[in-house]
């Protein structure tokens, strides 16, 4: 799991262990995306304007901020090259690079705007993506996050400002936590749906107590092992971030464990996912009270897809294995060789 997010090389990822990450909410900690591009961004960019401040003679001329943006987008390029350049890291350095620039700039680049230069770089780059749930997981979760801060900065604007002492800030921070992990897990959910055929239920509760490990102890420590390397000098960093992965598996399979830990959603079809998907996104992109005009369509296709039935055909992602459910409940497939975790989805749907 280490070697994973470092590289982005997953092969040796055992599927129980991914089982565990997926009945819990945590298989996005796998998968090298957006939060991890964001931790080594901002460790860099943290440690470089530190650094840069020390230097007097730099800061007069250009403010250390600036310098360490460039940093940062350095830091992801290298990070985008050693993972793999997956379809969630190459949203994800673009969305950094976007933001970083906008802080060169001195312009504030959150918005669906980002997102949506974003999405269009990914898709010149490889169309396909677009139909396969790395994409569409990864695009649904920062359109959520990004309206939610969209609507959370309209109404912070409307309030004065006030000063916060540390415990304020402390519990700013988890209740941060707690409301990204809600519209996350809400905005994708149906894409989980849609393309595995299940929900995480516990998926709050596991990314309250998995994400700030991640954050402050994991990646931080990989980061760190990654530029001791080339000294030789990067077991110490990787010790910690082997603690710190342990620790994460641990409450995955303990939170994996609890009673209904995931349910099925047998009746995700095209249909379905078309009216969540129009209805969301009028949810996220008009700030105006007719918003809630797209909750009717995201009912209706949640109570359709639960009250629906499974699929009767089934059809591997290079359609070399077809799947007919049988009047008794088998799977009855052509041969040929089948993925694994596309066996598994298969027989959960």
């Amino acid at each position: 799991v280490a070697a994973a997010l470092v590289t982005g090389q997953r092969g040796a990822v055992d599927n129980r262990v991914w089982e565990d990450m997926q009945r819990s909410g945590l298989a996005h900690l796998i998968s090298i995306s957006g939060l991890h591009f964001t931790l080594v961004a901002g460790v860099v960019f943290f440690l470089a304007r530190w650094g840069l401040s020390l230097w007097p003679r730099f800061c007069l001329r250009l403010p250390a901020q600036k310098g360490a943006a460039v940093a940062a987008i350095l830091a992801c390029a290298f990070y985008l090259v050693i993972s793999g350049a997956s379809v969630p890291a190459q949203r994800s350095f673009v969305t950094a690079t976007i933001v970083f620039t906008a802080v060169l700039v001195d312009r504030d680049p959150i918005s669906l705007r980002l997102l949506a230069v974003a999405a269009t770089a990914v898709l010149l780059a490889a169309p396909h993506s677009l139909l396969g749930p790395s994409f569409q997981l990864t695009f649904a979760a920062m359109v959520g996050l990004i309206a939610l801060f969209e609507a959370l900065s309209a109404r912070r604007a409307r309030k004065p400002a006030t000063s916060s002492g540390p415990t304020r800030r402390v519990l700013a921070y988890l209740g941060g936590i707690m409301l990204t992990t809600v519209i996350a897990t809400i905005a994708t959910a149906p894409f989980g749906a849609w393309h595995f055929g299940v929900v995480a239920t516990w998926g709050v509760v596991a990314n309250m107590l998995a994400v700030p490990l991640t954050s402050f102890v994991v990646m931080p420590a990989a980061v760190l092992g990654t530029a001791l390397l080339p000294l030789g000098l990067d077991q110490p960093a990787f010790m910690v971030m082997g603690a710190g992965v342990a620790l994460v598996l641990w409450l995955a399979a303990e939170i994996a464990a609890w009673p209904h830990a995931s349910f099925a959603i047998p009746g995700m079809t095209g249909g379905c996912i078309t009216l969540i998907v129009l209805g969301g996104m009028w949810l996220a992109i008009w700030q105006r009270p007719w918003r809630l005009l797209g909750l009717p369509p995201v009912l209706l296709g949640l109570g359709m897809a639960v009250l629906g039935q499974p699929p009767r055909l089934f059809v591997a992602p290079d359609a070399k294995v077809v799947a007919v459910l049988a009047e008794d409940g088998r799977l009855v497939r052509t041969p040929g060789e089948l993925d694994g975790r596309v066996a598994e989805a298969w027989r959960t749907r």
